[in-house]
């Protein structure tokens, strides 16, 4: 059921400009590549991914998975990613009822966190679900009903940029997954990806 409704999607559209540019995905963590970690959690849990990602596609060509660009100009930030995971889902995988959004520069988020974002959204049908740790709400890890794309892009017109304001509105369930270490921690700086590191090396 979980491959059926649900399709996932990846945000890596961002510039990474305090990591100095590039793809934060595509950089390695203990010897491998950040992305290939991710999708280790991720496949067991759902199959049917896409990769928003702007400029040349072709640095991913390995991936076997779609490749979107978001569908606005200007590198708006996150709530634009989804709103081209939606519009591109709705369009290719009429199927599809939600879309779960994982950053790709957080490569220790939970491996139950699809399974369990969908299960709640399924019990919690009128709520946007999303992943929380401590109390804290992490919005870029969430469960969106697709059937939410057209207000989005009328939002995002309007000039809505940050998740936390637009989900305001439609009321926002928070998952709290228990954990020693927060793993919602994101790579943004080379100090960032050097803690990332040692990290990895203490969880072995």
């Amino acid at each position: 059921m979980i491959n059926n409704e649900v399709a996932v999607l990846l945000l890596a559209g961002g510039q990474s400009r305090r990591l100095g540019g590039g793809d934060k995905c595509l950089r390695s963590l203990e010897k491998e590549i950040i992305l290939d970690k991710i999708l280790q959690k991720i496949l067991p849990q759902n199959k049917s991914i896409i990769l928003n990602a702007n400029g040349d596609p072709d640095r991913f060509s390995k991936y076997s998975f779609p490749i979107i660009q978001d569908t606005m100009d200007g590198y708006l930030g996150p709530l634009v990613g989804i709103l081209s995971g939606m519009e591109w889902v709705r369009k290719n995988q009429k199927n599809k009822k939600y879309i779960v959004s994982i950053a790709t520069d957080t490569p220790f988020f939970p491996y139950n966190l699809v399974e369990k974002l969908y299960s709640t959204a399924i019990a919690r049908p009128e709520k946007i679900i999303c992943a929380s740790w401590q109390g804290r709400k992490n919005p870029v890890f969430a469960i969106w009903p697709i059937s939410l794309s057209h207000d989005l892009r009328k939002d995002i017109l309007s000039g809505s940029r940050k998740i936390d304001s637009w989900t305001y509105k439609y009321g926002v369930y928070a998952i709290n997954f228990i954990s020693p270490n927060d793993p919602f921690f994101n790579i943004n700086t080379p100090e960032d990806l050097k803690l990332a590191n040692e990290m990895v090396g203490g969880r072995k």
